[in-house]
């Protein structure tokens, strides 16, 4: 009786098993090309990123510094169920410093926040592709002087594209 249950129970493990095979290959061929598709896009970018970018520097014009708090609070009822996240993140508009400081000292709720300082910077830079002068304002993290020099890369094909790199160290 044992060597009959084990041959039936074999047979049936493996039918079970064929069927979830069958259902897992059927399901598997839905995923395979995003996935392609994610990985040849992404080789495509890093491939324009690292070929098809002229490194060059920018002078600062102008500079405007501004602050911002940002807070991790805990989410109600509804959005713990949506999200299943139990905290989010709350971030106040650009301020003056000082503000942002008062504001931290003041409202119980921004009392363990995070200060981050931005700089909305407007450069110049001579583009090594076409040679031609272009004006940019970007927003940067940090602080930024007039005067000080951004290392930034432009894109070969379009010279107005560029990355800011980072921003020189002020003496």
């Amino acid at each position: 009786m044992n060597f009959l249950s084990s041959i039936l129970g074999n047979i049936f493990n493996s039918y079970t098993n064929q069927m979830e095979w069958e259902f897992y290959r059927k399901n598997i061929d839905y995923f395979i090309p995003p996935i392609i598709i994610t990985v040849v896009g992404g080789f495509a970018y890093m491939f324009d990123y690292y070929n098809n970018f002229v490194p060059t520097t920018a002078e600062i014009n102008s500079s405007v510094f501004s602050c911002a708090l940002e807070n991790r609070v805990e989410k109600n009822f509804i959005e713990k169920i949506i999200s299943r996240d139990d905290y989010k993140t709350i971030v106040t508009k650009h301020m003056d410093c000082d503000a942002a400081r008062n504001l931290r000292k003041v409202k119980e709720k921004w009392h363990d926040s995070d200060l981050n300082e931005y700089s909305t910077v407007s450069f110049k830079y001579t583009s090594p592709i076409d040679g031609k002068t272009y004006d940019k304002t970007r927003e940067i993290g940090g602080e930024a002087y007039p005067g000080q020099m951004l290392n930034i890369e432009v894109w070969k094909y379009y010279p107005k594209r560029i990355h800011i790199k980072s921003a020189t160290k002020q003496d």
